[in-house]
């Protein structure tokens, strides 16, 4: 071999092993597992040493951004699941539509109690009406006049009772029984359920009374009814 050879030679080994430890240098900061002396002297290189320092570093700085991001991360979200004009707009509309039906809802149960409240009142008050003319025509003695309109007799005690119909109250003796009155009709019937006419009944008639037919109408308000009622005479017994 010529010195020029040899030289060539020596150049070319000299470069081989620069490489050689090059390369196992980055594969020792890659993290792989050096078992031969070569790699353990790597280690001792203060250049490797240094470049290891870097890498952690680096890795170090990464992880630290890494966290952040985590951190900041609920952040994100919450700002990202906020409600948007849409949503506001379909959650309004959706709310309306509910309070038009509940408010439909309540007016419709107000209206029905208000209703049912005036037809109560009307009721009581036909009804309380004519409780009382059954109460007080029942102690009749002897009956004076029997209008259609109008009734009067002597009771029991000789006191002289009349019921009549003034504009829209009936009345007993001026005391108001019910107010509101939009009809009131008295019809006659004597024992055979038979009806006697004409009216006023004469004094034939009068004595032939048995039964008093009530047709009484009242309307206050909302309210309104129609109330049919049958007193029977009985002479001498007070009720």
């Amino acid at each position: 071999m010529t010195k020029s050879s040899k030289a060539a030679f020596g150049r070319n080994q000299k470069k081989s092993t620069t490489d050689y430890h090059a390369t196992h240098s980055v594969r020792g900061v890659a993290g792989t597992d050096d078992t031969d002396g070569k790699s353990k002297r790597d280690r001792s290189n203060p250049f490797h040493i240094s470049a290891i320092r870097a890498i952690r570093g680096s890795i170090f700085s990464a992880q630290m951004c890494h966290v952040s991001t985590e951190r900041s991360t609920p952040n994100s979200f919450s700002s990202t699941h906020a409600f948007s004009l849409v949503e506001m707009i379909v959650s309004v509309a959706i709310l309306s539509i509910i309070a038009v039906i509940t408010f439909r809802y309540i007016a419709a149960a107000s209206e029905t109690y208000a209703l049912l409240s005036a037809q109560r009142e009307v009721v009581g008050e036909t009804a309380t009406a004519v409780s009382s003319m059954r109460r007080e025509i029942r102690t009749l003695q002897t009956p004076l006049t029997a209008d259609v309109g109008e009734f009067s007799f002597v009771n029991q005690d000789g006191l002289t009772n009349t019921f009549r119909l003034n504009g829209t109250e009936i009345t007993l003796n001026g005391y108001t029984l019910a107010r509101n009155v939009t009809s009131f009709t008295l019809a006659y019937y004597d024992a055979t359920n038979g009806l006697l006419s004409p009216v006023p009944l004469d004094s034939t008639d009068l004595a032939l009374v048995r039964r008093i037919g009530v047709d009484l109408d009242l309307s206050k308000g909302r309210g309104h009814t129609s109330f049919d009622a049958n007193i029977f005479l009985q002479t001498g017994v007070r009720k």
